[in-house]
This record gives C-alpha cells, structure tokens and sequence, in this order.
C-alpha cells in the first residue's frame, strides 16, 4: 500500500492518526511533522477536526 493511498483512504485523519496509519501498513515510523511536509509535497491539506460542544440555549 502507497502513501498515496493511504491518504486518500483515511482523507478525515489528521496529520497524528496519518503517522499511526503509515507505521501500522508499512511498518515505517513517521513523525508528524514529517507527515505534515510529505501531504504538502504532494498538495493535500487536511482540516482541523473541531470538537462539538453543546450549545447554550438562546436567553430570551
């Protein structure tokens, strides 16, 4: 399995679940920030994944 395809397999994983991935697969360990160059290399950005908390409901 690619790099290539590992990225686009996982395209909602962020840059330390990516490294995981790639040490699992491959057996290579990776550290993030070098996860972080190799995606832009290769023109692929990754979104920050935002926690949900609750709302606090509308006072009236």
């Amino acid at each position: 399995m690619t790099l290539v395809e590992i990225i686009e397999e996982h395209n909602d994983a962020t840059l330390e679940e990516l490294t995981e991935l790639v040490e699992e697969k491959t057996e290579i360990k990776v550290s993030r920030a070098m996860m972080g160059r190799i995606s832009n290399r290769l023109n692929y950005s990754f979104k920050k994944k935002h926690s949900m908390r609750p709302r606090k409901p509308a006072i009236a």
